[in-house]
């Protein structure tokens, strides 16, 4: 049953394997695994995944018949998390989408500099 719900809710968040992968921070072939009832998370990661798709662990492994309808994320709703590291301390944040792709966008190009800089040294 997990496999199946997994999958259900990967797709109402109209989220490939892969951009679900990249999302939770796992390799797409163990998204596939798992869909494919190949193998299944340990129970940290299986709470991880139930906190992300907003739903709780009973449902997720079929023990419960319905979700939380209040609680379950509208497609393409799907929230991006960082983890900012300064000070000693660190802080979760959740950014949008829109915002996620300029971060990666000036991470890409302080990487390209970085490689510059490296290269003509």
């Amino acid at each position: 049953m997990f496999s199946i719900r997994l999958k259900e809710l990967r797709e109402n968040a109209n989220m490939s394997q892969q951009a679900f992968a990249d999302n939770f921070g796992v390799a797409q072939s163990t998204v596939g695994s798992w869909e494919a009832g190949k193998r299944e998370p340990n129970y940290q990661t299986t709470m991880r995944l139930a906190d992300f798709f907003h739903v709780s662990v009973d449902y997720l492994m079929g023990r419960e018949v319905q979700k939380d309808e209040k609680k379950a994320p509208e497609p393409k709703t799907v929230q991006r998390r960082i983890m900012c590291y300064g000070g000693g301390v660190s802080e979760e944040t959740v950014i949008s989408e829109e915002e996620y792709e300029t971060l990666q966008a000036v991470l890409k190009t302080l990487r390209e500099q970085q490689k510059k800089r490296d290269a003509s040294k």
